[in-house]
């Protein structure tokens, strides 16, 4: 079993983890949920769940699973967290830039 993450990298502050999640639920149009003691982040909608922890001393936040076959979520925080002024040196897959009522026909 390996860990899939992923680290978005800010220039100054990090935006907090509530304004993490309003910007997420207003974007994905679901609601999501972050467990602070496990770090977690969840959608029982979409039905991911990856953590999500800030590494202020890096000034990013860094998301990790052990699930390869990531969904929705993991790339819709990801767009969200870029849209806050967030870098990631990656593409992301074309469904990341819709809401999940355009998309949730592909994860169904």
């Amino acid at each position: 079993m390996g860990l899939l993450t992923a680290t978005v990298t800010f220039n100054g502050d990090l935006p907090s983890i509530p304004v993490i999640l309003g910007a997420l639920q207003q974007y994905v149009g679901e609601e999501i949920l972050y467990d602070t003691e496990m770090r977690e982040l969840s959608c029982k909608v979409t039905g991911d769940t990856f953590g999500l922890a800030p590494l202020a001393e890096e000034a990013s936040y860094w998301l990790h699973t052990t699930n390869l076959g990531i969904g929705y979520l993991w790339d819709a925080t990801l767009f969200v967290l870029q849209a806050l002024g967030g870098t990631y040196a990656y593409p992301l897959r074309d469904f990341a830039h819709q809401p999940w009522k355009f998309v949730k026909e592909l994860f169904l």
